[in-house]
């Protein structure tokens, strides 16, 4: 991380404030290379001098006035909050506030409330890009994400217990969609993948990360509040609890604080299946993928993930052996919800007109929609060491290949049931995306999903035909989705 508090890009690979950072120390290049990046944007209206810069740069130099930065570029806080959130005290938090407000990077919103300024908001962004595209930070994500996907201590727990519906995870990529699809199939509601992803409006979204090949894109996005909502259009309540602090806070394996984390997870679900006797959706169980839980047995998640889809062995999660970067995050389902069939559909399509234009929030160093995939296609023609890597290739492919069909069901069986001009938009947006469903299946096979692989010349030059073929294709399946409303 920079002494901006940039957390590692991940599941939710976006800008957050954990309790507990890691910082790099601000040296003179990243100094001058700050002064370059904000010399076009700061040196402006305001007069600010390059000397000036170089003020503010070695200013942020402090973790604390930094940490309160971040946190003010999330939302408005007041004082209150950021104390909680900082745990500083009151005359340093008081005085860090007086130094960011003299600066220009923050200033009063309200009585007792701060807000971030277009300047900090500058410094933020500039400080982010910098590290995004820091040689070190991406190996050492790189790092990670293998080290995640292959896979401490705690204290004992006693008890256990299964519900009585057990849920079965159901295969997809994007695994936000198998795990609702397994719970809500175990609570009743006939469905699969393709009607969370549709009705969620999430198979309708491209999100990748800019400059280079991530795995992060597929739920490095704003628009998880959207998705729930979206979700909840099958016919139950969600309940979404999450703790915006990766697991691990730091490095690889999580640290004492981390597992006590963990635990209070623990006796969150625990209490919910008690309670309530149904699955609960959980991220981070073997991967950073959503898995289901659907019960306990002493310290241990009793789970069923994407591992049993492919036919790996799937036994019991010790609570703290999650991996779980960007947040801690849970969901759990609530009361039975009446949904007006006509409501629905209207506010479904236009949450997937949305989504597939791009209009969501979009997190620093991402984009969406199909300037989402041009810049992919970008990346795989820069032919960049540095901006190429294997699973950052395949998995995104993966996903996008997966959506596009998602698409093209969810078009068809909403055109079946619509009327007039609904209908013939509906026909042709899955016409559509059948199309660039077929363009995502020749991406997939170039780029099988792996942790490690071969990007040759030939295959980058391929995929990034097959790209902007896509983006076309996509371009014209928004006007339908848009003219269907």
């Amino acid at each position: 991380m920079t002494s901006v508090l940039l957390e590692d890009y991940s599941r939710k690979l976006v800008l957050r404030v954990p309790e507990t950072v890691n910082f790099i120390k601000v040296d003179s290049e990243m100094v001058s290379d700050l002064e370059g990046s904000m010399s076009e944007q700061s040196v402006n209206a305001k007069g600010i001098a390059l000397a000036d810069a170089s003020d503010r740069v070695a200013m942020m130099a402090n973790s604390s006035r930094v940490k309160v930065l971040a946190l003010l570029s999330v939302s408005d806080r007041d004082l209150y909050s950021l104390l909680a959130e900082t745990r500083l005290s009151k005359n340093a938090l008081v005085n860090h506030l007086s130094q960011l407000i003299a600066s220009g990077m923050a200033r009063r919103a309200s009585r007792g409330s701060y807000t971030i300024t277009p300047e900090g908001r500058r410094m933020v962004d500039a400080m982010a890009r910098l590290y995004s595209e820091s040689a070190i930070r991406v190996d050492e994500e790189r790092r990670m994400f293998r080290s995640l996907y292959s896979g401490s201590g705690g204290y004992e727990m006693s008890g256990n217990k299964t519900v009585s519906n057990r849920a079965l995870y159901q295969p997809c990529w994007v695994s936000y969609n198998g795990a609702m699809a397994g719970c809500l199939t175990a609570l009743g509601v006939e469905c699969g993948p393709v009607d969370v992803g549709g009705w969620s409006g999430y198979a309708f979204l491209v999100n990748v990360e800019k400059g280079r090949a991530s795995p992060a894109g597929p739920t490095a996005h704003g628009a998880w509040p959207e998705i729930v909502k979206g979700t909840e259009l099958l016919g139950y309540e969600l309940i979404h609890w999450f703790e915006d602090i990766p697991y691990p806070s730091a490095g690889e394996k999580p640290s004492p604080q981390d597992v006590e984390r963990a635990g209070r997870l623990f006796d969150k679900v625990r209490r919910d299946i008690d309670e309530h006797d149904r699955p609960v959706v959980l991220w981070g169980l073997y991967a950073p993928e959503y898995g289901i839980v659907n019960g306990y047995d002493g310290n241990s998640y009793l789970v069923s993930t994407f591992r049993g889809a492919i036919g790996q062995p799937e036994g019991p999660v010790l609570y703290y052996d999650l991996r779980a970067p960007g947040c801690l995050d849970m969901y759990s389902f609530g009361r039975r919800k009446k949904i007006s069939r006509k409501e629905a559909v209207d506010e479904a399509l236009a949450r997937a007109a949305r989504f597939a234009q791009g209009e969501v929030d979009v997190m620093p160093g991402f984009v969406s929609g199909p300037g989402a995939i041009t810049e992919f296609a970008d990346i795989l023609a820069s032919g960049s060491k540095q901006a190429l890597d294997y699973m950052g290739v395949s998995y995104p492919v993966q996903c996008f290949a997966e959506s596009r069909w998602m698409c093209v069901r969810f078009t068809q069986s909403l055109a079946k049931e619509s009327k007039g001009r609904r209908r013939e938009e509906l026909e042709e947006a899955s016409r559509g995306y059948a199309k660039e469903a077929k363009l995502g299946q020749d991406l997939a096979a170039l780029f099988p999903f792996g942790l490690e692989g071969e990007l040759s010349a030939e295959s980058c030059r391929r995929g990034t035909a097959l790209l902007r073929d896509a983006r076309l294709v996509e371009e014209e399946n928004v006007k339908h989705l848009k003219a269907s409303l």
